[in-house]
């Protein structure tokens, strides 16, 4: 795949599914370079497939990754934000919640996040979770 000029690779590139596309990408510098990462409106489709419904993985709109459902919050995954929720676009991790974006409110000190059933607060003192 290497010796083919690298306007043929994106084409054949644009054949795989997403799965492959990753598997390729973290081959090699180069085909990380030239595979192009998805939207947040892709992943959003994608994390409605069998394969990510199978690993339980969910599209974070601040990172735009797809990320395990461990490190969203419960409400991030049930509810209008769940899977088959009216808002899934509105869903953050919880790594976005506790660094967000500037110009942007996500988690505050103290504020208590439930994680797969464990509840959790963010520290007022030291903002640790």
């Amino acid at each position: 795949l290497l010796a083919l000029p690298v306007e043929l690779q994106k084409d054949i590139i644009d054949f795989l599914d997403f799965p492959s596309k990753q598997a390729l990408r973290s081959t090699s510098h180069h085909f990380f370079i030239i595979t192009k990462r998805p939207t947040h409106g892709e992943l959003l489709v994608i994390e409605q497939s069998a394969w990510a419904i199978e690993r339980r993985l969910y599209a974070c709109k601040d990172c735009i990754r797809l990320r395990p459902s461990h490190k969203f919050a419960d409400a991030m995954r049930k509810g209008p934000k769940g899977l088959n929720g009216r808002q899934p676009h509105k869903r953050f991790c919880i790594d976005c919640g506790l660094h967000p974006k500037p110009r942007t409110t996500r988690y505050s000190p103290g504020a208590r996040i439930e994680v797969e059933g464990k509840r959790y607060v963010l520290c007022n003192i030291c903002k640790l979770f």
